[in-house]
């Protein structure tokens, strides 16, 4: 019976000593064993041994490897303001935002001007054209909160004219729970 199998260990781990990674992996037949730089056993999400550690679980589950880092402005906003944005994307009123995030249409509205200033733009057009350049995407969780699947950076935005009608406006989609 062969079973893929990868092992990743930290080079510095203060748990378990490195070589007993190292020595677990050879002691599985076909084992892939991929050092990490940090002396964490569980690996936090703002060391640099984390991104090595996504790329190499991505890579072994056959799932295409994130091709770049997020963009320090997205990075920026908290989880409620990326949904407030994907929501703005999608065409939502701060009315719809409001009742799909269980918010008052005022703390949306503020929230709006906080995710202004840190992306520097003034209207929620140009908020939208540049969370899809600059590659905005949702996790699984809040795209289940905010009911909004965010699309590939090839999908359609709202240009200057276009009216919130007009179906070209959308580049998310509105989902509805289960």
């Amino acid at each position: 019976m062969h079973t893929p199998t990868l092992v990743l260990h930290a080079r510095r781990d203060e748990i378990v000593p490195f070589e007993a990674g190292k020595h677990m992996a050879a002691s599985i037949a076909n084992a892939e064993f991929v050092q990490l730089d940090s002396r964490n056993h569980v690996l936090l999400a703002d060391e640099p041994a984390w991104a090595q550690f996504k790329e190499a679980v991505l890579e072994f589950t056959g799932r295409p490897p994130s091709n770049r880092a997020e963009d320090p402005l997205l990075a920026s906003l908290s989880a409620r303001e990326r949904q407030i944005l994907a929501a703005v994307v999608a065409g939502q009123s701060n009315s719809q935002i409001g009742t799909t995030l269980f918010v008052s249409e005022k703390t949306v509205r503020n929230s709006l001007t906080r995710i202004f200033e840190k992306l520097g733009v003034h209207t929620r057009t140009q908020a939208a054209v540049m969370a899809r350049d600059l590659g905005l995407t949702l996790t699984p969780t809040e795209q289940l909160r905010t009911g909004v699947s965010v699309q590939s950076r090839n999908a359609s935005l709202p240009s200057a004219s276009s009216k919130p009608s007009d179906p070209r406006v959308l580049s998310a989609k509105r989902r509805l729970p289960p």
